[in-house]
């Protein structure tokens, strides 16, 4: 009896273990946007979007986990001016591939464009033309693996998936 215990609990073990293997992180895959000279690539709406760059890809490691600095969240609806020095942007997340911590918001401001977007019927492509202001942000996780990082803002939420490895 000991023995059909411990090899069902060594069958199960390894059975769990190859189906964590096969976990294929469903990241996010960008179509490039029309920007200045295609250099930079939004991802999102009008209602909110965020400037996918190496920041989202190589995160800077620290002693407690992985600092995400300076990630760039947009809108082109809505009018930034009221939120400068603060931002009404808050980010959650959780990891998708294995239990970890909690993802860890540390916080976000607003800059408003002193320009005008360009009229609605104007716009073809996401653009950074659109922007009436940013977000720069930061967060942190604390393991590697497969992250899934949703920025909330005035009732949008744009979820964007990342792999640490």
């Amino acid at each position: 009896m000991k023995l059909e215990v411990l090899i069902s609990v060594l069958v199960l073990g390894i059975a769990s273990a190859k189906a964590d293997d096969k976990f294929m992180c469903p990241v996010t895959k960008p179509v490039p946007a029309a920007m200045y000279a295609g250099q930079f690539t939004l991802v999102g709406t009008e209602e909110l979007f965020t400037l996918f760059d190496r920041r989202w890809q190589l995160p800077l490691q620290t002693g407690s986990g992985y600092s995400f600095r300076k990630i760039v969240w947009g809108t082109a609806t809505f009018d930034m001016k009221p939120e400068v020095g603060h931002s009404s942007l808050s980010i959650t997340g959780r990891r998708l591939d294995a239990d970890s911590g909690p993802l860890q918001f540390g916080g976000a401001s607003a800059v408003s464009s002193p320009f005008e977007p360009a009229p609605k019927e104007e716009r073809k492509n996401l653009s950074l033309s659109m922007m009436r202001g940013f977000m720069p942000s930061h967060f942190y996780v604390p393991t590697s693996g497969c992250w899934e990082v949703t920025g909330h803002f005035h009732g949008t939420d744009l979820t964007i998936v990342v792999d640490l490895k």
